[in-house]
């Protein structure tokens, strides 16, 4: 951080979501990054290229700048950015590398979460990249404060905070899968409609992870097996 802004202290999201203390505490991690699979290790296992499509950045102005209109002043109403020890909004912001792999549309995707180059979630998009990553932000304290916030988007959310200000590299990287169409019969008439197939990748994949590390990635927060 090399903004004057005091940020929310690690940890400090515990407070809104007791089981956020499994994944972190104001000491740190709970879990180890450097345990978990290197996203080399998984192209190697998967034998294709998995390309780095977004990264993770506090919200704050270093990554924010103010917007300005024509004539050089500021636009009246700016982005919420962070503010203070006490700030409750979005914490983290998603920001695509090139936008034919962030916001390619037709497309349902694999993506993985790395910190310093370690997988620590392996998730899946029936949409783009950007839409899901958007709807990661919605994770917010003060959406959690009103019941209102997704737990899973929480945790991702809060946890990616930490890594920053713990100093780590956090980046997403991608496997696009083109959406498949099905030709079908009913009620006397034939139709062509959308066939999801990205729910067997994402079974394959984290099957083939577990496989090698022993364990589910830490942040697959909703998986069986990383939910007791």
């Amino acid at each position: 951080m090399t903004s004057s802004t005091i940020y929310p202290p690690l940890g400090s999201g515990c407070e809104y979501y007791s089981k956020l203390d499994k994944y972190i505490s104001p000491d740190g991690f709970k879990f180890s990054p450097q345990s978990c699979m290197l996203i080399g290790d998984m192209e190697k296992h998967l034998n294709i290229d998995i390309p780095k499509v977004g990264c993770c950045k506090f919200n704050d102005r270093n990554n924010v700048p103010i917007r300005l209109k024509k004539n050089g002043e500021p636009v009246k109403t700016q982005k919420e950015i962070i503010d203070g020890v006490n700030y409750e909004g979005v914490l983290v912001n998603f920001i695509g590398v090139k936008d034919y792999l962030w916001k390619k549309k037709d497309t349902e995707g694999i993506y993985f979460i790395t910190l310093n180059g370690h997988i620590v979630k392996i998730g899946m998009t029936e949409n783009s990249f950007c839409e899901r990553f958007c709807s990661y932000v919605c994770g917010c304290r003060r959406a959690m404060n009103k019941g209102s916030c997704s737990t899973t988007n929480f945790v991702i959310c809060e946890v990616l905070y930490g890594a920053l200000q713990l100093g780590l590299h956090v980046d997403i990287y991608g496997i696009q899968i083109p959406k498949e169409k099905k030709e079908i019969n009913v009620y006397g008439q034939t139709c062509i409609c959308p066939v999801s197939v990205v729910r067997a990748h994402e079974e394959i994949i984290t099957n083939r992870y577990k496989n090698v590390i022993g364990i589910l990635p830490p942040l697959c927060v909703q998986h069986a097996s990383n939910t007791s």
